[in-house]
C-alpha cells in the first residue's frame, strides 16, 4: 500500500494533508487518515510533487 498526498488545505491552526488513497480497513476506518500539522511563523510549503516514479522490480 502507497499513501499519496493528493490535497493540501492550509487552514487557519493547521494544514490538513489529505490521501489520495481512500482504503478502509475492516471497520471501515481510512488506512490512511488526514494528517494535520500545525500551523505557525515556522511552517512554510516549499513546493509540489509533479511527478513520481516507482521502480517495479521483474521476478
Amino acid at each position: 500500500m502507497v499513501e499519496l498526498v493528493g490535497s493540501v488545505y492550509v487552514e487557519d491552526d493547521y494544514i490538513r494533508l489529505v490521501s489520495l488513497n481512500d482504503d478502509i480497513d475492516f471497520e471501515g476506518n481510512r488506512l490512511f487518515p488526514d494528517i494535520l500539522l500545525p500551523r505557525d511563523e515556522n511552517t512554510r510549503i516549499i513546493g509540489k510533487v509533479i511527478e513520481a516514479f516507482t521502480p517495479i522490480e521483474k521476478v
